[in-house]
């Protein structure tokens, strides 16, 4: 896996994709994607403010001065319908590390 380093205060743009499940698109359910590099500062976007590609396809737009240096993680929050639950919503947590450094200055 190539990291890409990126100087802070860069913004950067993150496609976003879940796989469909059955006959439910990204489209169908609400998410929130946090970023960080420290559980310290976290950022959180929700579903709206987000670019919609398409019903499977969304972009996340992404502030690294916000988040301070390091490798950059992502957790989508997915709120699935599920009847099985009382209130009809089953959230679903997903985490990753992005291939993004983010650093002071390059060298």
């Amino acid at each position: 896996m190539q990291i890409e380093n990126v100087v802070v205060g860069t913004k950067k743009k993150l496609a976003l994709h879940i796989e469909p499940m059955g006959n439910i698109t990204m489209a169908d359910y609400d998410f929130v994607v946090e970023y960080f590099c420290s559980e310290m500062k976290v950022e959180r976007v929700i579903k709206d403010d987000m670019l919609k590609v398409d019903d499977e396809h969304y972009i996340i737009r992404i502030d690294t001065a916000k988040v301070g240096c390091g490798r950059l993680k992502c957790r989508v929050i997915a709120y699935l319908p599920d009847s099985d639950f009382d209130d009809g919503i089953r959230p679903e947590i997903y985490d990753f590390t992005t291939k993004i450094n983010i650093v002071n200055r390059l060298r």
